[in-house]
């Protein structure tokens, strides 16, 4: 890729832009997106047998020949609903803007030359937007109603941040993340080792994208070739 990008003429200074670009998407969000899905659909069994029934149409074998079905939410709405709702309840993002003149916001004095970060998160558990039962995982309130099949469209809905600052890899995070899950699910059987509690948030630990997990709160699981792909093979 360097390479390539030498000989259509970019300069060391955006090739290092680009470059760490991967690295922190790569190394951050999209990790850590994977593994909350994963623990969300391994306690949801219901939602873990949807989600494989629904994508198993892209695949040949045990290869996913379909990139673009799995992409499209009128034909995998599970997914894309399981999508969404990992970032409502995983999401971390913020904006930072700077104060280009005082201002009082809120009771709250506000002076030039500051930075101001805003927390997307707290729009994630708004209630009159998202419903009840907040600090659940309801993929379903993407679906069931109209109101919910708009929410992804929702100016309180910032997994990506917003304004320019807002997340250039949006489309490629959900293209590779989905893409991994559904591949991995398809191959491969996975399940948590005993009945660990389920992992809290560090809400104490602001992060440029998906929250990480508290520490001390990792837990095992166990990973066996699928059975149906066994059936298959």
């Amino acid at each position: 890729m360097e390479d390539e990008m030498r000989a259509i003429g970019v300069d060391d200074e955006n090739l290092a832009i680009i470059v760490f670009h991967l690295y922190f998407a790569i190394n951050t969000n999209a990790r850590k997106t994977s593994s909350w899905m994963l623990t969300y659909l391994m306690r949801n069994p219901a939602y873990l047998a949807a989600f494989r029934a629904e994508t198993a149409p892209a695949f040949r074998g045990d290869e996913l020949v379909d990139m673009t079905y799995v992409q499209d939410a009128s034909r995998c709405p599970q997914l894309d609903a399981i999508w969404h709702e990992t970032l409502r309840t995983a999401g971390w993002a913020a904006s930072v803007r700077l104060v280009t003149r005082d201002v009082i916001i809120g009771g709250k004095r506000m002076r030039n030359g500051n930075r101001v970060m805003v927390p997307h998160r707290v729009l994630h558990f708004d209630e009159s937007v998202f419903g009840e039962d907040i600090d659940s995982w309801k993929p379903r309130h993407w679906l069931e109603t109209a109101a919910g099949r708009k929410l992804p469209n929702s100016p309180s809905r910032r997994p990506f941040g917003g304004g320019k600052t807002k997340c250039s890899g949006r489309f490629l995070a959900k293209s590779f993340v989905t893409a991994f899950v559904v591949t991995l699910l398809r191959r491969l059987d996975i399940e948590m080792v005993g009945n660990p509690p389920m992992p809290q948030p560090d809400v104490g630990r602001p992060v440029l994208g998906i929250i990480s997990v508290k520490e001390g709160q990792d837990y095992m699981v166990s990973i066996t070739k699928s059975k149906v792909a066994d059936a298959r093979s």
